[in-house]
């Protein structure tokens, strides 16, 4: 069944890139925008209402299903060491990767451009700064692009000329009497909105572009791509964004504790954007439950591991219909974005090298990092004898795109075949299990990166350093099952200040990238019980 849905979401991403390219050809976008790509969006959007429970009741069901209390004490420790080392090396070796290749640039300068005066439009309407602090749309070079970008995405009108209209902007349904734009009479014109005239008034000659733009934030008129009005919809939208700009951040263990400790944990619960508060009081809660008497702590294990499999069901549901889904966010984003056939080709050309990018990094943590970490620390190599006796799992991991299930297969390889200890094999393998992405965090540094190049976003030293802790922490929540991680990216991005609907653009790769990336995370598990076996010897 598993390579049955593979295949079929194979199939759903070959039927939207030719559709897309039929749809652009033909002009069919409006059609696309209004009927096929809310699919993706509602598909995006179930993600997220799935993300933060999700990550508290797993991060808690994980801690508290330690064996033993006194298991957190020395074997605890190297275990969750080997994790964070192995999993800090593959967040690195994918930011590394990424910014030597760079795979968005095949995308062109321009298409890079226009899509990050997107995002700074995505950004002012949301009122967060931009991350990198830049404001392309300030740019006189951009002037034009950004007058494309606000005609096709806030539905501006704009005429060159005037002399031959009464009125530019906005009209109400069936009368046709203007609602808000321009008002023109004999050589002047008159600001409206929502039917009443503003005192902004002016004069223009024969040959000017006026323009209105509406979206949910402001309304903005221009005369040749020059602001001359604009209105918040919004009050006092405008201030918000100004304050945020010049919002100084908290330093030194400050900024810790503000990201890490909330202050009420329901209130970062109806928060997406505060996943690390949820993950801390989850591992605090976790913990707390393994010294609770049993009798007092199985009410409350129960309720998560009943939440846990509720949600990871509620998760392969949503799989199931994937192909539905890939298909309508393929069609959507590149209909969305290419406004010609060149456009298209280099939107799927970024989208090979990006996927080249990720197994690559993904190829070289598995079968180069990892044995010669193991003969490093054995002082003796073991590439062959390894591979050969963990090939079952990464077999069943490659079908599954599942850690939790591979998880028998797995213990079995470990303590069998490469001659683990049991009982360092079954405290070391479920923690990794659910502790233990190297794989999914690789890819994850791979995406966020290449994302973010494909909207003009500079990335700071700091920023890696944030996003890294961010995919580390979101790794011990992590649902073992096929593209469980799909969702934390989500909020990883959401938490840097980046649209998590830039998912969309990568989300027709992801289910093939998933299948290698549950063998890397497999092999990592594989990896660090025979290190610790080693070292308890």
């Amino acid at each position: 069944m598993l390579k049955s849905t593979s295949a079929r979401i194979l199939l759903a991403m070959l039927f939207g890139v030719l559709y897309a390219i039929i749809a652009v050809h033909y002009g069919w976008i409006q059609f696309t925008n209004d009927w096929i790509a809310p699919l993706g969006t509602a598909f995006l959007s179930i993600l997220k209402l799935l993300a933060v429970p999700l990550v508290l009741v797993s991060v808690i069901t994980g801690i508290a299903s330690l064996p033993d209390p006194r298991h957190l004490g020395r074997l605890g420790g190297k275990t969750l060491v080997a994790y964070l080392l192995t999993t800090i090396l593959a967040i690195g070796l994918g930011c590394g990767l990424t910014l030597l290749v760079n795979p968005a640039q095949t995308l062109g300068e321009t298409q890079i451009a226009e899509n990050r005066l997107r995002y700074e439009r995505w950004a002012e309407s949301q009122q967060l700064p931009t991350v990198d602090g830049q404001y392309w749309s300030q740019r006189p070079e951009n002037a034009t692009l950004m007058a494309k970008v606000e005609a096709s995405s806030l539905q501006a009108y704009t005429v060159a000329d005037v002399q031959q209209k009464d009125s530019i902007g906005f009209r109400e349904d069936g009368t046709g009497v203007l609602r808000t734009g321009f008002l023109l009479q004999e050589g002047g014109y008159t600001l409206v909105r929502d039917g009443q005239t503003l005192a902004a008034k002016g004069s223009y000659q024969l040959g000017d572009e006026l323009s209105v733009a509406q979206d949910a934030a402001f309304i903005t008129w221009k005369i040749n791509g020059t602001l001359i009005h604009r209105e918040e919809i919004a009050k006092g939208l405008a201030e918000t964004l100004e304050k945020k700009s010049n919002r100084k951040d908290k330093t030194g263990l400050g900024y810790l504790v503000d990201i890490l400790v909330p202050d009420n944990i329901f209130v970062a619960l109806g928060d997406i954007k505060s996943l690390l508060k949820v993950i801390f009081f989850g591992m605090l809660l976790g913990m707390a439950l393994l010294f609770v008497p049993t009798e007092q702590a199985q009410p409350l294990l129960r309720l998560c591991d009943s939440l846990n499999a509720t949600l990871l069901l509620l998760i392969e549901w949503v799989m199931r219909l994937a192909p539905l889904f890939v298909f309508a966010l393929m069609a959507g984003t590149i209909v969305s974005v290419a406004g010609s056939l060149r456009e298209l080709v280099n939107i799927l050309l970024s989208l090979l090298a990006f996927s080249l990018t990720a197994l690559a990094g993904l190829l070289l943590l598995t079968y180069v990092l990892y044995p010669a970490i193991l003969s490093g620390i054995t002082r003796r190599w073991q590439f062959r004898d390894f591979f050969q006796k963990i090939l079952p799992a990464q077999s069943m991991a490659f079908s599954t795109s599942s850690s939790a299930g591979t998880l028998p297969v797995t213990l079995r390889c470990v303590t069998e075949h490469l001659k683990v200890p049991p009982a360092i094999a079954n405290f070391v393998l479920p923690i990794g299990s659910t502790v233990n992405m190297d794989g999914t965090s690789l890819y994850q540094s791979v995406c966020i990166l290449f994302l973010a190049h494909w909207h003009g976003i500079s990335f700071e030293a700091s920023d890696l350093v944030l996003m890294g802790a961010l995919i580390t922490l979101s790794s011990i929540g992590s649902a073992a099952v096929p593209s469980g991680g799909l969702v934390l990216m989500m909020v990883v991005m959401e938490s840097m200040g980046l649209d998590a609907a830039w998912v969309g653009i990568i989300l027709p790769m992801d289910r093939l990238l998933d299948m290698f990336r549950t063998v890397t995370n497999v092999t990592g598990d594989a990896l660090v019980a025979k290190v610790i076996a080693h070292s308890e010897s």
